[in-house]
């Protein structure tokens, strides 16, 4: 998670992302009664594997599951993969990789990024040093 206190870039997109999470907080508060928040962005993945040597966190896979063919919706589960992928927080530096799993399309890979389908199960996960 993000929160508005974390934003303090002067650049004028980090400022409209700001506002924007700030209005949306007060006016879901409003109109919805929903409980604010000091949140500007969180999120979690449907899955994390985390790998640990000798107590230190040294490679993370984030995935992301869309039950679809539909290649939009496919598109913008990637989005939100990347988000995690790049947001993620923590003190150590691990490799990050993700994998996108999706009901029915080719499987493919881009760079620290696997397409994984249901109908094919090959994946592709970090090996941990001995």
């Amino acid at each position: 998670y993000t929160t508005f206190d974390e934003l303090d870039d002067a650049h004028p997109f980090v400022q409209a992302t700001k506002r924007a999470a700030m209005q949306f907080n007060e006016a879901a508060h409003t109109l919805f009664q929903r409980k604010q928040t000091d949140f500007v962005w969180r999120g979690r993945p449907d899955f994390m594997i985390e790998y640990v040597k000798h107590g230190t966190l040294t490679h993370v896979v984030i995935g992301e599951v869309k039950y679809t063919t539909n290649e939009a919706y496919i598109q913008s589960g990637l989005a939100q993969l990347l988000r995690y992928m790049h947001f993620m927080k923590t003190t150590a530096q691990p490799q990050v990789y993700g994998l996108l799993c999706v009901n029915d399309y080719r499987p493919m890979q881009y760079d620290n990024i696997q397409l994984l389908s249901a109908n094919d199960s090959t994946m592709q996960l970090p090996k941990l040093e001995e």
